[in-house]
């Protein structure tokens, strides 16, 4: 489906569904409020097709998410993809926003409900901008503070930049710079009766190749077959393939070489059973864990940008990489 379509998609099951939100939420308003009932951002539903881009600033981070002849990307991450059912739920979410009540117009008061400019410092507030091909602005709004809610109906607290005005928003609207929140999690999923070898390249050079046979077994190709019975934590062998077989993601940033130094960095190889190999580093940022494909051995079906990329992973997820030979020849404590 082209992405034109694909939005305009969007806005005609939006407008189906608003004339209920507007029912709702205008039958319990009192009549004081009734003025002030409606869409925050009016007509947003009918220009949706001419969005091209998405933009969300926050903490002095700015977040790129544009049209592109396949779908959509992040222009600040070497055009990697971007899910657009994320898209549509952003937009969607924008369109559904309907005031409920008017508070403050005193700037002093809008970092209380984080909606002051986000270039102030220490703001809180996170700022979504809808843009055309000219670069025009389609809708802009200032996010602030979720105003709770009540019986599953979530508000949030808005207010359109230039605009002095703040609003209480029937509707919620999850948007943030964080590249991971925009992207498929998955890196990959090997089945693990795939996995013909997994080898692992300690920072000390060590080795640990764990080997599948035809049989289905598990052996550790470092310990001589007389020696198998040596393995006194069968369950570590089985919890690496595993873990070297499917990896999702935390979030990706812009890879940087001097962020896996040798000495710190562990390497990983994966040969399928077709002879495919998916190869990648691992290594530790401060409490973070993280990974980048090396040697251009990226996993089927992942983007050419995922060679530029460096991947945050959960540190659980990880942690059975660690293990060296010596750790499989320690019966279990107690």
């Amino acid at each position: 489906m082209r992405v034109r379509s694909f939005l305009i998609l969007a806005a005609v099951t939006i407008l189906a569904t608003g004339a209920a939100v507007l029912t709702v939420v205008g039958g319990t308003r009192p009549h004081s409020d009734v003025a002030a009932a409606g869409p925050v951002l009016p007509g947003l539903a009918d220009r949706l097709g001419d969005v091209t881009a998405v933009v969300v600033r926050e903490g002095g981070a700015t977040l790129t998410v544009h049209r592109v002849a396949d779908g959509w990307a992040l222009a600040e991450y070497a055009g990697y993809p971007a899910k657009a059912d994320k898209v549509r739920e952003v937009a969607r979410g924008l369109v559904q926003l309907e005031k409920l009540e008017a508070k403050t117009a005193r700037t002093d008061r809008w970092a209380q409900l984080s909606v002051e400019d986000v270039d102030t410092p220490g703001a809180t507030s996170k700022e979504i901008i809808l843009r055309n091909t000219g670069g025009d602005a389609v809708a802009d709004l200032i996010i602030g503070k979720s105003g709770g809610g009540t019986g599953g109906e979530a508000s949030t607290y808005v207010r359109v930049p230039g605009d002095g005005q703040a609003w209480l928003a029937h509707g919620a609207v999850d948007a943030d710079a964080k590249p991971g929140n925009w992207v498929e999690r998955r890196l990959f999923d090997v089945p693990a009766a795939e996995v013909r070898q997994v080898r692992i390249v300690h920072p000390d050079k060590s080795t640990l190749t764990i080997v599948r046979e035809d049989s289905g077994s598990l052996r550790v190709a470092e310990l001589p077959a007389k020696d198998k019975e040596k393995v006194k934590r069968p369950e570590i062998v089985d919890q690496i393939v595993e873990v070297a077989a499917d990896m999702s993601l935390d979030d990706l940033a812009l890879m940087d070489a001097a962020n896996f130094p040798a000495d710190k960095t562990t390497r990983v190889s994966v040969t399928r059973t077709d002879g495919t190999v998916i190869s990648f580093d691992v290594a530790a940022r401060g409490e973070e864990q993280w990974l980048r494909f090396v040697d251009g051995m990226l996993p089927a079906g992942m983007p050419a940008a995922a060679a530029e990329m460096a991947f945050r992973v959960p540190v659980w997820k990880v942690s059975p990489l660690d293990h060296k030979l010596a750790d499989l020849m320690e019966p279990p404590a107690g």
